[in-house]
């Protein structure tokens, strides 16, 4: 019975709006038809009977490219800029996120084996990677700036932006941040490695050397280093890099798609392994640019150097951008104890800052680490790494989500559904506050795994069990400390910290250090950051907490101590010494003095 039911609805759902609501005998059976299962999850999704309403509403995509063309081309032209080309699944969830409507049944429990014998052609119909990628552009519209286009067809249209919903009540009604125009590839003459001997690709060497590339079509000529063999992930490889002129950029080599696809099991789900390898074949180049132009955007304060995307004679893409010479990670593994404190807490309020800042102009992060939180020479905190950053605001067809392309420190409430894995802006917030207990952990002797899962795997229902207790019965309040009483932790006895499963770690543990070295910060953490719910979570008690530490003058010396810790990092880093190396290789090549 699933598959006639579904091919009916798959047609009825193509129709225009006048013709749906002509057509009101299949609300029922698409009812029926999408006891839908949320992909590659075991989690139900409930099914609203208005659901097609609420898909015109969220703006969901197409269920391939030429149906999104086409919806595209339709929408220009029709009165209210939509139409009902979206994929049935879609709408089920559109009409379970849109406010107005809630009269939503449970649909019994299905088998969720994306390969189930039985419904093979069922799994087909589902939203595939690149519908959701059709989606992802559609959802930038409203950040597209209307007097420029965009090189990519398939980018956001200029002239497209809906009517603006009314802002999320937190962070107002500030304009949305509009994309900067979308640079373009800059073809260079040189190879990234060698076909064989020490720098061929996959050989490592303790040794940094300089490769030397040349634009023909501007007559700018780079230098770029071998990999940084210490810093390095499943998708970026880093280098340093110098043009003529000398200015000083962080390289990033963009691994391959072969690279990329280790990190997906065939074996577990083939039908996505194939559509994601396919997806990045397609996009490989598409992606990289997206990135650079919402970084160029979205970087605050402004980047001082314009970015550039290099593709080599081998085929290799590079992504030269502004320098930020340390992590705030490493920051805070090399400081003192002494700094330990200082630089923590100015990573707080600089980061949360820069989060409202962010959140207040529409956009969303999507993946607030220690590692993506970088310093500037001038020790200036900024993000970096936006593949996740999109707009969550700013027309019709905006719910107050995004769609996440990685998962790191992701909040308890993330949704995993037909439209991916999505969060709100809260989930930054969530996402800081796991990474400053991550943070003081780390330097109390606490494994980095044993953290996760402590935050984010199994020992996280205990977590908030035992965040509960410290908290007063009807929550946190205006009273100093938010009511939060840290005496649990800091006067556990060591024998209760050991009576946890093995691999995890007792709540009090965790927190310990952060307890006795910084209770106001910790208190906030728990009322308004780590909760378990975003209506639990407050951003803006976060800002007057940080204007009231920036704003002390008893902190000093706290602000002292955390710059000078960073001057010593920072001289330290790699980026310090490469630096001096490059100039001086470009003097040596006389590469000053060609023209640009």
């Amino acid at each position: 019975m699933v598959g006639p039911v579904w091919k009916g609805v798959m047609s009825a759902v193509t129709a225009t709006s006048d013709q749906w609501n002509n057509a009101p005998t299949l609300v029922p059976m698409h009812a029926s038809a999408l006891g839908i299962i949320a992909e590659r999850t075991q989690e139900m999704v409930p099914v609203n009977a208005h659901a097609l309403e609420g898909a015109v509403w969220l703006g969901g995509c197409a269920g391939d490219t030429a149906q999104a063309d086409a919806a595209d081309t339709a929408a220009s032209d029709s009165a209210d800029g939509e139409t009902l080309t979206h994929a049935m699944a879609h709408a089920q969830l559109a009409g379970a996120c849109h406010p107005s409507l809630n009269n939503s049944t449970p649909i019994p429990e299905t088998p969720t084996d994306r390969g189930a014998a039985k419904m093979p052609s069922l799994w087909r119909q589902l939203p595939s990677v690149a519908s959701r990628r059709i989606r992802r552009s559609h959802l930038l519209r409203s950040a597209t700036r209307r007097e420029r286009s965009l090189s990519r067809p398939s980018s956001p249209e200029v002239g497209m932006q809906r009517d603006v919903v009314p802002s999320i009540p937190l962070y107002g009604d500030k304009p949305i941040l509009k994309l900067e125009p979308r640079r373009a590839v800059e073809y260079v003459e040189g190879t990234l490695y060698d076909k064989s001997g020490p720098f061929m690709e996959g050989a490592t060497t303790d040794s940094l050397s300089v490769r030397l590339f040349c634009a023909p079509e501007s007559g700018v000529s780079y230098l770029i280093t071998t990999p940084d063999n210490r810093v390095f992930s499943a998708a970026k490889r880093r280098r340093w890099a110098m043009d003529n002129e000398g200015h000083f950029f962080a390289a990033m080599e963009l691994k391959s798609v072969e690279a990329k696809l280790t990190s997906v099991s065939s074996a577990n789900d083939p039908v996505f392994a194939e559509e994601y390898e396919e997806d990045l074949r397609n996009h490989f180049l598409d992606d990289a640019l997206d990135e650079l132009q919402k970084a160029e955007t979205l970087t605050h304060p402004r980047p001082l150097l314009a970015p550039h995307i290099l593709q080599t004679e081998d085929e290799k893409i590079v992504r030269l951008e502004e320098d930020y010479p340390e992590e705030a990670f490493f920051a805070i593994a090399g400081c003192t104890d002494e700094e330990l404190y200082p630089v923590i807490a100015l990573v707080f309020v600089e980061a949360i800052t820069t989060l409202w800042w962010l959140h207040s102009h529409g956009w969303m992060h999507g993946d607030i680490k220690l590692e993506n939180l970088m310093f500037t020479r001038d020790k200036d905190l900024v993000l970096i790494d936006f593949e996740n950053a999109s707009p969550f605001r700013g027309s019709r067809s905006h719910d107050g989500k995004i769609q996440l392309l990685s998962f790191d420190w992701t909040p308890p409430e993330l949704e995993v559904s037909l439209l991916g894995r999505r969060m709100g802006p809260s989930g930054d917030l969530w996402a800081l506050g796991c990474n400053l207990i991550r943070a003081f952990a780390l330097r109390d002797g606490v494994e980095d795994s044993i953290v996760r899962e402590s935050l984010l795997g199994a020992g996280r229902a205990a977590f908030f069990a035992f965040r509960k207790s410290l908290l007063p019965p009807s929550g946190p309040n205006d009273e100093p400390g938010y009511g939060v009483d840290l005496l649990p932790i800091v006067d556990a006895p060591e024998a209760k910290l050991d009576t946890v499963p093995r691999y995890q770690v007792h709540p009090a543990r965790l927190l310990r250090r952060f307890a006795r070295t910084a209770p106001c910060l910790l208190q906030y953490l728990l009322a308004y950051s780590v909760a378990p719910t975003p209506a639990e979570r407050c951003e803006y008690k976060g800002m007057q907490l940080a204007k009231s530490m920036r704003d002390d003058s008893a902190n000093a010396d706290l602000w002292r101590l955390a710059k000078r810790a960073l001057s010593v990092s920072i001289d330290m880093s790699g980026s310090a010494w490469v630096r001096p190396k490059l100039d001086e290789a470009r003097t040596i090549m006389e590469l000053e003095h060609t023209s640009t």
